[in-house]
């Protein structure tokens, strides 16, 4: 039997039991190790931050490029201070020298400790974020850039081997300004492909074939009738 208690501002974990070891038979530490490790960064992770902190607020990245949202996650030291109901937890962030914006984050589904959620809509700069709902001593806060995409003259140099790659893949040759001249001698002869054949139309029971039939019948009979013939 295991039992987890908080105790002032640290964390006890209580074994009721000594056979953790038996946990190694046939797997070595794969399992006694993985939890004895975790335990001990579970139970110290307050000590390390310092008795002020109560909270950690922070980003997935320190650096994103202009569009891509950026995912802030709140992760509480002590859960007695998380908020028991489904309000989430507010985030303050501003850039400097423009408005402020606040956005909610919602508890994750298997951590009850932990609020995330993304920022979208960023424009460049760097940004300064922190706690506003519940209130916590310390203030937790962090800080995080959104850079321009960088622009088409960024990379200016030619990538040979990459073009050489891509000629001998598709079975063709690589040229540069010095030897481009070559190229007209290189090409293949052409050859006549035909593209599609056109079906073909019987002209025999068409209806305009008659027509012009008729049209030549009673043409020819009109100039015989004007020339005496008939």
């Amino acid at each position: 039997m295991f039992v987890y208690a908080i105790a002032g501002a640290g964390k006890v974990l209580f074994h009721a039991t000594d056979d953790t070891w038996r946990w190694r038979a046939r797997v070595g530490d794969v399992y006694f190790g993985r939890y004895w490790i975790q335990a001990i960064r579970y139970l110290g992770r307050t000590k390390l931050l310092g008795k002020d902190k109560t909270a950690r607020l922070f980003t997935d990245r320190a650096k994103y490029s202009r569009g891509e949202p950026v995912r802030m996650q709140v992760r509480f030291i002590d859960e007695r201070l998380a908020p028991a109901d489904e309000r989430g937890v507010t985030v303050m962030f501003e850039r400097a020298g423009q408005s402020r914006r606040q956005v909610t984050l919602a508890r994750n589904d298997q951590n009850r400790s932990l609020f995330e959620g993304p920022i979208t809509n960023l424009t460049e700069g760097t940004y300064h974020a922190w706690i506003v709902d519940p209130a916590l001593m310390g203030e937790p806060s962090t800080d995080f850039q959104v850079l321009p995409p960088p622009g088409e003259t960024a990379r200016s140099q030619m990538d040979a081997a990459e073009l050489m790659r891509a000629a001998a893949e598709s079975r063709g040759k690589f040229y540069r300004v010095s030897n481009a001249d070559k190229l007209f001698g290189d090409l293949p002869e052409g050859s006549p492909v035909p593209i599609e054949s056109l079906p073909s139309t019987p002209l025999w029971n068409q209806w305009p074939v008659l027509l012009l039939f008729l049209v030549l019948l009673i043409g020819e009979w009109l100039l015989r009738k004007r020339a005496g013939m008939l």
